[in-house]
């Protein structure tokens, strides 16, 4: 009886159409749901774009002072993805957590020491970036002399052979090559744009290259052969510095880590015996033996730094 009033077609055309209520309920609460995404997405990016805003305008403003300069000399020496305000910043945290961590667990003299150490950590390694980046682009020279050699050999100015060396050659060389040729581009002279790039990047090798280019630059002369020498002296320098840095290192690692032991030991005795460099600091003799402690790390650290710096 039910199958007579309710003949095939019309129970196919029934669901067919439930089945295409079901998929545009199904669609319109997918939009809806975009929709929120959007405007959740949307909202983040205005956030995000006022902060970039006021970040940008603080960073301008930073960059404008001395210190911005100095810090923006740093970050261009070291090579790091940072600005002014960023490094800022990363100083005062590392200044904030080192005399928290000290001042835990003594006085407050010994919060500004962590103070200090947090200071000279980052300094540390800017100066260690700095000195890695020299070190990538002096491993570099002897390929840029060959690069450079090739480039004049086939009749290239030296800017073009610059541009052509900055397009083959890896960071950093790769940068500053960049950095010399806009230079060179915009009127600057040979001297005085090879002369920044070595006050950029200082070395013994830089320094000769640079002497080489321009004294062949002012007097003329067989350019392509005395840059294939130089690539040649330049491995041979590159192969006797790896030589020197794997001979010394133990001894580097070995002085660091026995300094390290000591304070760790020092610091672990206080923590032990509960205030055992503030007793001592409220003493004449243990305030010597504090300096005399201090004293000896502070000349410790210097003879391991000069003895270890061997320049070839």
């Amino acid at each position: 009886m039910t199958l007579e009033l309710y003949p095939p077609a019309l129970l196919g055309a029934t669901l067919l159409a439930l089945v295409v209520l079901l998929l545009g309920a199904w669609q319109l609460i997918l939009a809806w749901l975009d929709r929120a995404d959007l405007e959740r997405r949307s909202e983040l990016e205005r956030v995000e774009l006022e902060a970039s805003k006021i970040r940008y305008r603080l960073n301008a403003a930073l960059q404008r002072t001395e210190l911005g300069a100095r810090l923006d000399t740093a970050i261009s020496r070291a090579g790091v993805d940072l600005n002014p305000l960023d490094l800022l910043a990363l100083y005062t945290v590392a200044v904030l957590v080192g005399f928290l961590a000290l001042n835990l667990l003594g006085p407050l003299y010994l919060g500004v020491l962590g103070g200090g150490i947090g200071w000279f950590g980052v300094r540390q390694w800017l100066e260690a970036k700095r000195r890695a980046r020299i070190e990538e682009f002096v491993a570099q020279l002897p390929e840029l002399a060959r690069t450079l050699s090739n480039a004049t050999s086939a009749g290239r100015s030296l800017l073009s052979a610059l541009q052509l060396a900055a397009k083959e050659l890896d960071e950093p060389a790769a940068t500053e090559l960049r950095l010399v040729s806009e230079q060179l581009r915009i009127g600057s002279s040979v001297d005085d744009s090879l002369e920044t790039l070595k006050g950029r990047l200082p070395s013994r090798e830089l320094a000769v290259l640079v002497s080489t280019l321009v004294i062949q630059q002012r007097t003329g002369g067989d350019v392509v052969t005395a840059l294939r020498d130089m690539a040649e002296t330049l491995d041979s320098r590159k192969d006797l510095r790896r030589e020197v840095r794997t001979i010394v290192s133990g001894a580097v690692q070995t002085g660091y880590v026995t300094g390290g032991m000591g304070l760790g030991l020092i610091l672990l005795m206080n923590v032990v015996y509960g205030g055992m460099i503030d007793a001592m600091a409220r003493r004449p003799l243990g305030q010597f033996a504090l300096l005399v402690a201090a004293s000896l790390y502070a000349l410790a650290f210097f003879l391991v730094r000069r003895m270890t710096r061997i320049d070839v």
